[in-house]
């Protein structure tokens, strides 16, 4: 396991899969976990990016682990998440 405290999104995207699923675990928050058809998808807070993991629901078998910044991927799970001041 490498340190994966200060990674930034292109360091992050350019680890292995298992690698980036590990960074997400360690260090990630989860915020959510969504269901739609055959597959789960949860979606981290990771430094100054999100992190959406896929697996099939069946088997919980990883798919993909995503880094993005903001967008399309984002909004899905905008109704599911709330934000709370601290």
């Amino acid at each position: 396991m490498g340190n994966f405290n200060s990674l930034g999104i292109f360091q992050f995207n350019s680890l292995s899969l298992k690698e980036k699923y590990e960074a997400v675990i360690f260090v990630g928050i989860c915020l959510t976990t969504i269901f739609k058809q055959d597959y789960k998808y949860s979606v981290y807070s990771l430094s100054f990016f999100w992190v959406e993991i896929k697996y099939q629901k069946i088997n919980n078998k990883l798919i993909s682990v995503d880094a993005f910044i903001y967008g399309d991927i984002l909004n899905k799970y905008s109704p599911d998440i709330s934000f709370i001041n601290s």
